[in-house]
């Protein structure tokens, strides 16, 4: 049968309308075609062999009808899957008719088409829905939590149909921010909360302008520092078209995450506001700072509210938020918004009191001034805990070296070092560990002929005061060359002089001494001089004492 051509173009153009491909286009039409002639005319069931050739030059399309033939009537089980060998021949060409193949009766459609062809498009219709729908939950899946934008093709006060491209969707009344109206080809932002399918309603895109995700996405198309990490939203907790609490922050030392966020002049936060007209005003957004400290993050969620005391059950979740008289309505906001808000940000069930009130119900708090305290201090503790592991981390990296003749003026040698014995070197030998009591920090002591590995157990108080006491050192050993240097300076004039005096005198009177007599005197007499007790007597001894003291202690 030849197919009208418009009708063949016209499906075709789905491919570049619905995004369906022309085999499926093609495929559909055959379906559709064998669907109804089974139901329609054979009135048999799914096991039944129909065969549709669509030609698409001519175009035309034929169907066939196939059963397997049999040799007598008798034979036959199933009359629409089988047909007798003599009923065959009277159908179609001897050529054509074998006993144990199918035989392929072809249709006439002419008459087919002028019965069922509503159903045939009705059938044809429900197939290319279900593959466009099946199309957009691939295209939109992955979409989940993104904002698209789409145009306002109908909008009243139940919903508005926003046109997104492909396909529509409807934005319910409870999507929209507050009361907001919108125009009929408007542009707008829309959030995309779920993608579904099912077989009664296909595929489902669930949109949004009132989820918190609508407002995430925003203030990372408007603040870069957020769209690149540098600022990272914590959460957010949003009562659309009224009021919403974003918590951030940064682990970059030199950024401030609110006031990227608000930007100069609050300019950065009004645009975002701006998107989020509710019919009336503007939504407003409050930024605060994000902190694992709960009571101070809770603090920071009531802002403006200035807060007096604090008092938390970790078990419970219950906060108790002590202000004072004047602060209380504040705290609370208006209809409760302000502390309701709080609570979804932070999770915590939060109650206000005044300190009357506190002081009348006999509650217990902490001030909250004293809790900021004792936040920093800890911080603190833990910003100097990384700093000693760090310096620690470094000495590892570089063996520790000294000189043959301070090891063996502490009288401490290879054999005689155990790995229970503590030996006190000087500090800037002694590599520092982490600020942890009884923790062993291992040294490598280098010689010509001697090493080994010193052991050293110090408190935290101990550390920090040896910290000191290597800065006063090395200003002093700046001041004043050591003595060990001095002796050794003495000594290789002393060698290079005795060398000289064995070579040819001819020879020597060539060269210029670099001491006069009376210069070289006066260093045999500092070379004949073994006691160095007194020298360098200026220096005080007694900041180390404690040290040595301990050692002898051991």
């Amino acid at each position: 049968m030849k197919l009208n051509k418009n009708f063949l173009e016209s499906m075709l153009t789905l491919e570049n309308e619905k995004g369906i491909k022309k085999e499926q286009i093609i495929d559909i039409i055959k379906k559709a075609f064998a669907s109804v002639y089974i139901k329609q005319v054979l009135k048999g069931g799914d096991d039944a062999k129909v065969e549709v050739e669509l030609d698409e030059e001519k175009p035309s399309i034929d169907l066939y009808y196939l059963r397997k033939v049999v040799e007598n009537e008798d034979d036959i089980q199933d009359d629409y899957l089988e047909i007798s060998k003599e009923d065959a021949l009277k159908i179609g060409p001897k050529s054509k008719v074998k006993v144990g193949e199918d035989f392929k009766e072809k249709v006439d459609l002419d008459d087919f088409m002028e019965k069922y062809a509503k159903k045939i498009m009705d059938n044809m219709k429900q197939k290319i829905a279900e593959i466009e729908k099946s199309i957009l939950f691939d295209m939109y899946k992955d979409k989940i939590g993104e904002m698209i934008t789409g145009i306002v093709e109908k909008s009243d006060e139940n919903s508005t149909l926003v046109n997104i491209g492909r396909t529509s969707v409807t934005l319910n009344e409870h999507a929209k921010i507050g009361n907001e109206k919108f125009e009929v080809g408007q542009q707008i932002k829309l959030y995309v909360k779920d993608v579904s399918v099912s077989t009664k309603h296909g595929a489902q895109i669930l949109v949004s302008r009132s989820d918190k995700g609508f407002l995430r996405r925003l203030l990372e198309e408007e603040i870069s520092e957020v769209y690149d990490g540098t600022v990272v939203i914590k959460d957010i907790a949003r009562k659309a078209g009224e009021r919403a609490k974003v918590s951030v922050y940064t682990n970059d030392p030199n950024v401030d995450p609110v006031g990227s966020c608000i930007g100069p002049n609050g300019a950065r936060i009004q645009k975002v506001m701006s998107e989020l007209f509710n019919g009336r005003d503007n939504e407003r957004i409050d930024v605060i700072n994000y902190s694992d400290n709960p009571a101070i993050y809770i603090a920071e969620s009531l802002k403006p509210a200035p807060i007096l005391g604090v008092n938390l059950n970790e078990e419970t979740k219950d906060a108790l938020i002590v202000v004072r008289p004047e602060s209380k309505s504040l705290a609370i906001g208006k209809a409760g918004q302000n502390v309701s808000l709080a609570s979804r940000l932070t999770g915590w069930k939060v109650k206000i009191k005044d300190e009357n009130e506190a002081s009348e119900e006999g509650l217990t708090y902490k001030l909250y001034e004293e809790v900021v305290a004792e936040d920093q201090k800890e911080r603190s503790r833990k910003e100097y805990e990384l700093y000693l592991k760090s310096l620690a981390s470094k000495q590892e990296s570089k063996p520790v070296e000294t000189s043959e003749e301070h090891v063996l003026s502490s009288e401490v040698t290879s054999n005689e070092v155990k790995e229970d014995k503590k030996v006190e070197v000087p500090s800037e030998e002694v590599q520092v560990s982490t600020p942890v009591i009884e923790e062993k920090v291992e040294a490598k002591v280098e010689s010509p002929s001697v090493k080994q590995d010193v052991q050293t157990t110090k408190t935290l108080e101990e550390l920090e005061k040896q910290l000191e006491i290597e800065k006063e050192r090395e200003e002093k050993k700046n001041q004043k060359p050591k003595r060990t240097a001095r002796k050794d300076l003495f000594e290789t004039e002393k060698v290079k002089e005795k060398t000289e005096a064995k070579e040819d005198e001819t020879k020597k009177a060539n060269y210029m001494s670099i001491y006069t007599d009376e210069e070289l005197s006066q260093l045999e007499e500092e070379e004949n001089y073994d006691d160095y007790d007194d020298y360098d007597d200026d220096i005080d001894y007694d900041e180390y004492d404690e040290y040595y003291d301990d050692d002898e202690g051991r």
